[in-house]
């Protein structure tokens, strides 16, 4: 998942220039098209192979906003232990990019009983006000019963964005 800045809706920027029926019209058929294409597009990235014990989710959760929409992406995945092995690990990623602080990323995981978080933001006023806040999160994850291995947050955001391994490809080029 990339954060992703936030965008004034085309449809809005149509209406205040009081454009015809029919470009409205187009800008919305278009933009239905798109978002069942991403739909689409994640679902087909969530299918399993019988070879591989990891599932894969992708979803966009939009977050209105007055008259503006921010994106909260989300990567979920889910590894059953194979064979001999009866562990599972869960991680789930996601990004968001909010006026208010700027670029953020997430990783949570749960492996062997137990949950690691660590945060990313871009700016470093939205790390400090994160780092403030670490102790109260862990108390609460623990109140809940999860043994919490280690929570951190990073002031930047990370180089190199989680990648889908290998079996997680939309395309097989084996044949």
């Amino acid at each position: 998942p990339v954060a992703q800045p936030r965008v004034t809706p085309s449809i809005l920027v149509l209406l205040e220039e009081n454009a015809p029926v029919v470009r409205l019209l187009q800008e919305l058929i278009a933009q239905t098209e798109g978002a069942l294409a991403r739909v689409q597009i994640s679902q087909l990235s969530s299918l399993s192979s019988q070879d591989s014990p990891t599932q894969v989710w992708l979803a966009e959760v939009p977050l209105r906003f007055g008259q503006q929409t921010d994106l909260i992406q989300f990567r979920i995945e889910h590894q059953r232990g194979g064979g001999s092995q009866t562990e599972e690990y869960w991680s789930i990623t996601f990004a968001f990019e909010l006026e208010e602080l700027g670029a953020v990323r997430a990783r949570v995981v749960f492996f062997q009983e137990s949950l690691s978080a660590t945060l990313w933001a871009e700016r470093e006023s939205t790390a400090k006000k994160f780092k403030d806040r670490l102790e109260e999160l862990r108390k609460r994850i623990e109140h809940r019963g999860l043994k919490v291995a280690s929570v951190i947050c990073q002031a930047g955001i990370p180089s190199d964005p989680a990648t889908p391994s290998a079996d997680a490809t939309l395309i097989s080029e084996k044949v």
